[in-house]
């Protein structure tokens, strides 16, 4: 028979190993992620406490902080939204429930990017579909943020150092996937990272950037995309003269 002390250890390790902000655990595992469950009653006791509260949060385990609100389609309720994120963190994890309470979504974001994998429910624990945001970039999140504090000086889990992250499949200029990462600079400005999703090779940086009305893009809104494009053609057209 486990003791007292034994059961607080073990109990302590699984909310560590489910809830660390430095990685994906926070759903735990598919299996026990399609039966969670959403406590209306609590929520419907939280809004009556907090009438007019512009949000409603509670705390959770290891400085967990927990948003609740209603989930509407088309301007239609639809169920229930939970938001998780750590205080001066840049990962969040989103659950959507149905009218019922029961899970329909979930999906993890680093500085506002979709990662990981994302599974939508039937809302009776059946996976309907599962996507796996990370599949093209070989070069992954942690392989990332090891190197943009090697190499630059920029923790990406520093959210005063990081303006804005973004990554997709570049289809015009680059034909790969890609990540652009805007630093922020002590002078206001800002230093904009393109790199290989695949290798983790940098391939431009667009230096003291003013960023125009909050916006993740240059004043002069000519993208690095297309500034790292018309850098390779000069180049080659410099190597065939």
């Amino acid at each position: 028979m486990m003791s007292k002390l034994s059961v607080i250890l073990w109990l302590l390790l699984f909310a560590t190993t489910c809830i660390g902000q430095d990685n994906l655990s926070n759903n735990c595992d598919k299996d026990t992620l399609r039966y969670k469950r959403f406590d209306i009653e609590e929520y419907k006791r939280l809004v009556r406490k907090n009438p007019t509260a512009y949000r409603i949060c509670k705390e959770g385990k290891l400085g967990e902080l927990i948003e609740l609100d209603d989930e509407y389609v088309n301007n239609s309720f639809a169920g229930f939204r939970e938001s998780h994120t750590y205080r001066d963190s840049p990962y969040e994890y989103i659950y959507i429930y149905n009218t019922e309470g029961y899970i329909t979504a979930y999906c993890a974001y680093f500085h506002k990017m979709p990662i990981g994998k994302g599974y939508q429910f039937d809302g009776h624990g059946n996976e309907i579909k599962c996507i796996d945001y990370d599949l093209l970039y070989k070069f992954n999140i942690d392989a990332l943020k090891k190197k943009m504090l090697q190499q630059y000086g920029i923790n990406l889990m520093d959210m005063k150092q990081v303006f804005s992250m973004r990554r997709y499949e570049e289809q015009k200029y680059i034909k790969r996937p890609i990540y652009i990462i805007s630093a922020r600079r002590k002078d206001n400005r800002n230093d904009i990272y393109l790199i290989n999703g695949i290798t983790g090779e940098t391939l431009y940086i667009q230096k003291n950037v003013e960023i125009s009305r909050d916006e993740d893009s240059p004043a002069n809104k000519k993208s690095i995309e297309e500034m790292y494009h018309d850098f390779k053609k000069s180049s080659s057209m410099s190597t065939h003269q």
